[in-house]
């Protein structure tokens, strides 16, 4: 018998046509990877006859094509209906033409000078008079697109549906791969077993968690009157504008993506605190998201989403979209949005529809409604927003009130009455007719469930009568991470944080103590526990869980996971649980148990150290972002607070100091001498390269200096002192040169004795004369690197040229310039003027044709003081702020290759730091200090966060950055040279 029909499927196409490398189904054609399209199929036709032409795509917008027959044009502006979708579900078969066909060889064509429809096929049928319509699915196709699953109608799909439905999209080959990898043993076990076994554990996790919600930020362009964070009605209560400003930085957020996928992560939830579109990087954080292979949702207000942000989304391939609405009129949403007009909502509900019109299945969309008694009467006009504007999806909450402030959001008994009503009247028309098949009511019977009872609505614990009957397990399958860092265990743990990201790996974080004591008591949920006193917004009810538990949903999920288990499973599981607990019990190490997780889950293997670590361990620490694998290669020690001069410059000493000036206690501070020479041997076994003792006091007048340096000179250090010379035993100077003192920095601030005297009150031109003395006997040992120190303020700056002169007069090693640092404001008279600026400059100039003649010594960061004063060549406002627009240019690394300590045991992370030390010699060992959590929250905030943050407030980068040359250096030498390779 003849054939009936001519199938020309997608696999047949000839021309550039992607079938593969895209999610909407299994041999579509979306497009030839450029937006404009020339395909052909040739076929061959045995029964001469009359013939329908039926095409088989799916578009959400119109994409006229046009067709052509053995080179003639046959149709114009064909493919141009909108079939709903652009997957698979979405094919719909439309009558294109009738034409005749003779027996032989034919090709038909498809040109366009734009994207295409998603094209399943084209289908030449015969004229047949007892023939079904063409149109007509066959009993496969219909299948097919029935087994697609929609994630809001299908939200727990068994194993069975899901490799239909994976059939139907990818293909018998694609499913089948897919299922191999999904069932090996150890991804099995990870992902069905190991949390299970975690919780039978009672407090430990064998493999990270399913769900992440990260906070990329905690701005908020709205002020939702229910919000934790941005209502109006929170006055005192609200998030501060230091909190408000708090960001997770685009690269933090890629290490805590690749380390989550690492550990098992499957989902990340983007919400919290603020509004994730506000974010500067959100598409790019959402884009590496769906690059990992994760699955992305966002929480939004969606206000700020613009077209070409919906489109980039779709495109990306984005899961879902939870739309932040809490209104089904213009009036209800004016009532619940201080801040919006009637332009907000009518612009919010087309943004929204747009969405729907363009995306393909995915993202999918719901629609989220917040209850109070400023929207409870538009109850109805909710659904209806969420069916007009073509979403998925809707679900309906009740406020979670903050107590003391947003209690007039909480329902009334006349308000309850009609909103029950309404409820149940919803129910039962959705139940009724046929609105399933427009929307879907999420977890709706748990709303109805949380308005049940008169008193929990009325004084907002919504959830008391489920909390009692429900273990809760979130703390081993959910986390979330807040804007500032902060790590919780729940969503409504935030007053409990169990870490920090900015201070550990989210991996020590998710093992680590403060976490189990949090799976310890959650799970236990005894009443009466102090510990649910911290859950929630509310601190003086007994049990904060009961109010508004957002994770009863991901507790039920568990529970149902853990029924599933047959009973010799679980016993298998207990067993292996009871196991490790008398591990624990017997005291056994905790590198050992860990080790016993790692087997169960090798994917945690972040603890280990960074392969770059054996070449380079300072560049290794930094790519890490959080581990050193070697100590600093440069420690600044303040041996003494002690000085005999009093220069006019010094941010401790200057007469001009007033409030400034530190007390006299603080000046007779010293590193004890023992600590001193212990602290010196760990610095040579953790690699430390070189010292400098400098600081707060001039360390010629710590007692036994030339010993202290011998030592240093007999573990192998380089060895470097800063002094201003003034006031030292002469004999000290012959004790430095045979104790091999490798490089000595002279504070001179000078080029004449009249001006030394003037930047040295109390001094005398001869005290000028016996230092030069002092520097000619340290030149003329060779061993010895004589720099000379030039700190330029508006009492010294004409002396700029007269500066090098001298160095070359006194034949030194080198020499350098610096600005004068105003600390805490009381050496701002000793700035330069924008004038006296320019006057520098220019004599640099002269300073520059001498150290190109060679007439003068080497000049150390020579283009960055340059740099630094040309920037108090503009106004007077930058005065005093020298390194504002380049501080940013590479990144701070600082943490990793340097560290200061200061007279009193303090260890400062960097030579602005001494205000915020990160430990102290009398508590810890410099080893603990170097590897403990405040200096590893310093590492990774310094390399990730704006210096304009308020962390670095103290630190006043944007003035004086003492390490730039140190970043810049590292810079330079190791991560160009990494990125290279």
């Amino acid at each position: 018998m003849k054939k009936q029909y001519i199938s020309l499927p997608s696999h047949l196409c000839q021309g550039r046509a992607n079938r593969t490398e895209h999610s909407f189904g299994k041999n579509l054609i979306v497009d030839g990877g450029e937006k404009k399209s020339c395909l052909r199929w040739e076929f061959h036709c045995e029964v001469a006859g009359f013939y329908y032409l039926v095409s088989a795509y799916a578009s959400m917008d119109h994409r006229p094509v046009d067709l052509f027959l053995n080179g003639k044009s046959i149709k114009t502006k064909a493919l141009n209906r909108v079939t709903g979708g652009w997957t698979l579900p979405h094919v719909q078969k439309y009558l294109e033409c009738v034409l005749p066909l003779e027996p032989g060889m034919h090709q038909l064509e498809l040109k366009s000078d734009h994207t295409i429809p998603h094209l399943k096929e084209f289908r030449f049928v015969l004229q047949n008079g007892d023939q079904k319509s063409p149109l007509e699915d066959s009993f496969l196709e219909k299948l097919q697109k029935k087994c697609v699953l929609n994630p809001y109608q299908d939200p727990a799909p068994g194993l069975l549906r899901r490799f239909a439905s994976n059939v139907a999209l990818l293909g018998w080959k694609e499913t089948f791969l897919k299922a191999g990898e999904y069932l090996k043993p150890s991804s099995l076990f990870r992902r069905e077993f190991a949390d299970i076994l975690g919780v039978y554990t009672k407090t430990e996790a064998f493999t990270g968690p399913n769900l992440v919600q990260i906070d990329i930020t905690n701005n908020c362009n709205n002020d939702c009157v229910g919000c934790w964070c941005h209502s109006p009605m929170l006055e005192e209560k609200g998030m501060p504008l230091s909190l408000k400003k708090q960001f997770i930085p685009y690269e933090r957020t890629l290490e805590i993506l690749e380390e989550l996928k690492r550990m098992g992560c499957r989902e990340i939830y983007y919400a919290g605190g603020g509004d994730p579109s506000i974010h500067p990087e959100v598409i790019r954080i959402l884009r590496k998201t769906k690059d990992l292979g994760m699955v992305a949702y966002v929480n939004t207000n969606f206000t700020l989403f613009s077209k070409a942000m919906i489109h980039e989304c779709v495109d990306m391939g984005l899961d879902h979209f939870t739309l932040s609405v809490w209104a089904g009129s213009a009036k209800s949403y004016l009532d619940t949005h201080p801040n919006k007009t009637e332009k907000d909502y009518y612009a919010l509900k087309e943004n929204i529809s747009y969405l729907n019109s363009v995306k393909r299945g995915a993202p999918y969309t719901k629609i989220y409604h917040v209850i109070s008694s400023r929207n409870y009467y538009d109850f109805h006009k909710m659904l209806n927003f969420a069916v007009e504007t073509g979403s998925d999806s809707v679900e309906f909450t009740m406020v979670d009130i903050v107590e003391g402030k947003t209690d007039s959001l909480l329902l009334n008994q006349e308000q309850l009455e009609h909103l029950r009503r309404d409820a149940h009247e919803l129910w039962k028309r959705y139940q009724t007719t046929d609105l399933k098949k427009k929307i879907v009511l999420f977890r709706y019977e748990e709303f109805l469930r949380r308005i049940k009872d008169d008193e929990d609505v009325k004084t907002g614990n919504y959830d008391k009568n489920i909390i009692k009957k429900l273990p809760c397990t979130i703390g081993w399958t959910f986390s979330r991470i807040n804007a500032d860092g902060d790590v919780n265990g729940c969503l409504k743990s935030h007053r409990i944080p169990v870490g920090n990201i900015y201070q550990n790996k989210f991996t020590e974080i998710w093992t680590g103590k403060k976490q189990e004591e949090f799976r310890k008591h959650t799970l236990a949920m005894k009443e009466g526990d102090p510990f649910f006193r911290m859950i929630g917004n509310d601190p003086t009810v007994e049990m904060g869980c009961y109010k508004s538990c957002d994770d009863i949903g991901r507790n039920q999920s568990m529970q149902r996971k853990i029924r599933a288990v047959p009973w010799w499973g679980k016993f298998l599981l207990r067993w292996m649980a009871l196991r490790y607990r008398i591990s624990l019990s017997l005291g056994k190490k905790q590198s050992e148990l860990k080790t016993q997780k790692l087997l169960i889950h090798p994917t945690n293997q972040t603890a280990g150290a960074h392969p770059a670590a054996s070449s380079d361990p300072a560049l290794a620490g930094f790519l890490d972002g959080h581990k050193v694998f070697a100590g600093p290669e440069q420690v600044v020690i303040d041996l003494t607070n002690f000085c005999a001069s009093e220069c006019v410059t010094c941010f401790t000493k200057s007469p001009l100091l007033k409030e400034g000036r530190p007390e006299e206690a603080w000046f007779k501070q010293k590193l004890d001498q023992k600590k001193l020479e212990s602290l010196l041997r760990d610095l040579k076994e953790m690699g430390t390269e070189r010292i400098r003792f400098s600081g707060g006091g001039d360390p010629l007048f710590y007692p036994n200096l030339g010993d202290i340096v011998k030592l240093c000179k007999e573990l192998g250090f380089y060895v470097a002192i800063t002094t201003n010379l003034y006031g030292a035993r002469p004999s000290l100077i012959e004790e430095l040169i045979h104790a091999s003192l490798d490089e000595i920095s002279i504070s001179l601030m000078s080029g004449s004795a009249e001006t030394y005297v003037a930047m040295h009150p109390g001094t005398t031109i001869s005290d000028f004369e016996s230092i030069q003395n002092q520097i000619q006997k340290l030149v003329s040992a060779e061993n010895i690197k004589v720099i000379l120190c030039q700190v330029i303020c508006n009492k010294n700056h004409h002396e700029i040229l007269t500066m090098a002169e001298l160095a070359a007069s006194l034949n030194v090693s080198g020499f350098y310039y610096t600005m004068v640092y105003p600390v805490k404001g009381e050496l701002e008279s000793l700035l330069l003027t924008p004038k006296e600026a320019c006057e520098a400059l220019s004599l640099c100039d002269s300073v520059e044709k001498k150290k190109e003649a060679k007439e003068c010594p080497p000049i150390d960061n020579f283009d960055t003081f340059k740099a630094r004063l040309k920037t108090q060549t503009k106004d007077l406002v930058s005065r005093g702020s020298y390194d504002a627009s380049h501080i940013g240019k590479v990144p701070c690394s600082v943490g990793w290759h340097f560290s200061r300590i200061l007279a009193n045991g303090n260890v400062a992370p960097c030579c602005k730091g001494a205000n915020h030390p990160v430990g102290n010699l009398a508590n810890a060992s410099f080893k603990e200090i170097w590897k403990g959590e405040k200096y590893t929250e310093f590492r990774s905030k310094a390399k990730h966060l704006s210096k304009s943050n308020d962390f670095f407030k103290t630190f006043e980068c944007f003035k004086s950055c003492d390490n730039f040359q140190h970043n810049l250096e590292f810079y330079e030498r190791k991560i160009t040279r990494h990125d290279k390779q």
